[in-house]
């Protein structure tokens, strides 16, 4: 693992398409068509970023931390850095700008603001999707980040861990919804909360991408690319899905067998070989995610996410309804956060702290 490169800037791209993603299943582009159309329901089920996202942020944790000496504090501020400054900054704008205080279950401000702000709010079924209602899934990374140190230490004992892991996550998921679920403020209220939205549900995706951090040196290449093999695969997954729902307003992860679809065989059977394919191998695709456009779109996507819905997309659709527009707005504000303020916070709290 230490003569492997530091940054694959294909992967980097790569984190723009899964923002992208995300942004259609919200905001659809073929909504014209109806939503009993198969184009439509296809991205419909793009909330696979979210997924894409996690199998990437296991490969990334373990390739850079799996076979080194963790200096936990170190760790943890850089993981801070990374993820808390423009969160903060935009939940509060959220909170100050727009009417997201109050919650129809019955929560006070100071509950739901303070749940927000310290994550806890993505333990709950009522509040995971208050403030920056995407904001949800950055309590299942972080509950990733701050276990990874203490994972790793077993995985390198035994590798039948990588299997352990995901199926003792599930069992305390259900255990935390048996023993919980009574409390005035509930948290893991029921089993599909915490198989959709919470670590102990998905934490297989992340062992996925560590598994494929501590096992690709001894992956071979193929006649055919392995970048194919994985698209081949999601786009199969993505019609899988899009068949399996059960009306035209669901989606395939409403069912059970979905979950596993998007929880287990994408991030196998699509985004593994994806991820090997584009650090390996020389295509027309990750030529493109290694071009400076990409390079800067994939280190803005995380500003892209938090602000795709909001007070920025709010903002934006007063002054044009093109969806066309919006997006390319959505973007170059993101470009504009990433410069003058993400980066420049990271820096200053790593170099702080």
């Amino acid at each position: 693992m230490n003569t492997q490169p530091s940054y694959y800037s294909a992967l980097t791209g790569l984190r723009a398409i899964a923002a992208y993603m995300v942004f259609f299943h919200h905001y659809n582009p073929f909504f014209f068509l109806g939503n009993e159309t198969i184009v439509y329901g296809v991205f419909s089920e793009m909330h696979i970023g979210v997924t894409l996202f996690f199998v990437l942020s296991g490969f990334l944790i373990a390739h850079n931390y799996y076979n080194t000496q963790i200096d936990f504090k170190k760790y943890m501020v850089n993981r801070i850095a990374r993820i808390y400054p423009m969160y903060f900054v935009l939940t509060t704008l959220s909170f100050v700008l727009l009417n997201v205080w109050q919650n129809p279950n019955g929560f006070s401000a100071a509950q739901v603001y303070l749940s927000n702000i310290t994550f806890v709010r993505g333990f709950s079924d009522a509040l995971k999707f208050t403030g920056i209602a995407q904001g949800w899934s950055l309590t299942v990374e972080e509950v990733f980040y701050f276990l990874a140190p203490l994972v790793f230490l077993f995985l390198k004992k035994n590798k039948g861990w990588f299997l352990g892991f995901p199926i003792l996550f599930f069992i305390l998921g259900f255990g935390f919804i048996k023993a919980f679920n009574h409390l005035d403020f509930p948290i893991m209220e029921n089993l599909n909360f915490m198989l959709d939205f919470t670590f102990f549900g998905r934490s297989f995706e992340f062992f996925a991408g560590v598994f494929l951090a501590v096992n690709m040196y001894k992956m071979k290449p193929l006649t055919l690319r392995w970048t194919w093999i994985g698209c081949f695969f999601i786009l199969l997954s993505l019609l899988w899905l899009c068949f399996l729902k059960p009306n035209a307003s669901a989606e395939g992860t409403d069912l059970y067998l979905g979950k596993g679809i998007n929880t287990v065989l994408l991030p196998l059977l699509g985004f593994l070989p994806l991820f090997y394919g584009l650090i390996s191998e020389e295509t027309w695709l990750s030529r493109i995610l290694k071009t400076p456009l990409f390079q800067l779109l994939g280190k803005s996507s995380y500003v892209f996410y938090l602000l795709h819905m909001g007070i920025f997309y709010i903002a934006l659709n007063k002054v044009t309804s093109s969806y066309s527009l919006l997006f390319l707005g959505l973007n170059a504000i993101s470009i504009l956060l990433y410069l003058g303020l993400e980066k420049p916070l990271n820096n200053y709290i790593r170099l702080k702290f």
